[in-house]
């Protein structure tokens, strides 16, 4: 019988082994990301995934789980507008027809408050890189330029396991 290393049997992602290099997340936290963009909220992505709310918060002050969450919002939006777009006809009929109708107002005003909400929500950077970026460029209004710290940059990235 052969003897089994535990330490080999329960090893553990560490460092930057496990992070994905394009998003600077670990399975774990985009699977998070995901549960949040479809609709749950901090305590049941907590209790599905078994990890503490405040390592949700922890995360969401980390500039790649912010980039990586707002890129999935933006897919969902996208989405969302390439459906409206196909129904753009039938909402047309829809108005038409509602118009004429008292109970059907209501559902309308409130199919255009939601579509509105849906369209206008403003959704943040997504890629990572950028965000960093932009905190790492110093405006030099004296000369009106803007000059990009790149030693500070690269350090940002390999804290947020990125390579820059």
């Amino acid at each position: 019988m052969n003897k089994v290393n535990k330490n080999q049997q329960n090893s553990t992602v560490s460092g930057i082994e496990g992070i994905n290099t394009e998003t600077g997340l670990t399975p774990l936290q985009e699977k998070a990301a995901l549960l949040l963009v479809s609709g749950k909220n901090i305590t049941e992505v907590s209790i599905e995934l078994s990890i503490d709310r405040g390592t949700l918060y922890k995360w969401f002050d980390k500039i790649p789980f912010k980039a990586y969450y707002n890129k999935q919002c933006k897919e969902v939006k996208d989405s969302i507008e390439n459906g409206l777009m196909g129904l753009y006809n039938d909402s047309i009929q829809a108005i038409k027809e509602g118009i004429k109708s008292n109970n059907e107002m209501i559902k309308l005003k409130t199919a255009f408050w939601l579509i509105e909400k849906l369209t206008s929500q403003t959704i943040g950077e997504t890629d990572p890189r950028e965000m960093i970026k932009k905190q790492c460029t110093h405006n030099n209004f004296i000369v009106d330029m803007e000059t990009l710290n790149k030693d500070k940059y690269q350090q940002m990235c390999m804290e947020n396991n990125l390579i820059p």
